[in-house]
């Protein structure tokens, strides 16, 4: 139900353990060490047989996902094999300037249903999500915004631990936005919204 009508949107320091979930707030330095740790998570992921979904405001950039494809493990075979999925943020990127959170509750929908899929087929349950949404949010000073993302990542977090389910969010955070004195509230804000923070 839920996948078809996603259809169209879908085309490290130390790794986080896979025993249990984890929401997981990453401070990088720049872009290239936010991909290159991304990159890290979602190999590692598939080298131990998670879904991992790539959920990025850049996924709709061909030449940020031929970059990232490219050094991707099996990417073609993990794609077809329904073991990697790139999910297109920038619309709800946009949704949310208007504080609309309703295409992320279609997307948690969309994961619980593929989990129940794979487990009901003998394959693992558990879950790797890289999402940028709320770190394009932070690197554009909309703290507000990335806050309201984070709150509704958490809660979704802790619904899932409550139910058992083992799904890892790792959400990339700019550390030379938010380690800036001037922001350091947004910094603690977005943090807490975390079970744990890593640089």
């Amino acid at each position: 139900m839920f996948i078809s009508a996603f259809r169209d949107i879908f085309s490290m320091p130390n790794l986080v353990k896979r025993s249990s979930g984890e929401h997981v707030m990453f401070l990088y330095d720049s872009l290239d060490a936010r991909n290159k740790a991304a990159l890290r998570y979602i190999n590692d992921g598939l080298k131990n047989s998670q879904l991992v979904i790539y959920a990025s405001v850049d996924a709709d950039n061909e030449s940020h996902i031929s970059m990232i494809s490219s050094k991707i493990r099996n990417y073609r075979k993990n794609i077809d094999q329904g073991n990697l999925l790139i999910l297109k943020l920038r619309t709800f990127y946009e949704r949310v300037l208007a504080g609309d959170l309703e295409a992320f509750k279609d997307f948690k929908e969309l994961v619980e249903e593929i989990v129940r899929e794979r487990v009901a087929s003998g394959r693992t349950g558990e879950v790797l999500i890289v999402a940028d949404c709320a770190d394009e949010l932070s690197r554009n000073k909309m703290f507000d915004e990335s806050l309201f993302v984070e709150r509704w990542w958490q809660n979704t977090y802790l619904e899932w631990l409550e139910g058992d389910l083992k799904i890892t969010i790792i959400c990339p955070h700019p550390g030379s936005v938010l380690e800036n004195e001037l922001f350091m509230s947004h910094k603690h804000d977005i943090s807490s919204q975390h079970s744990m923070t890593l640089r």
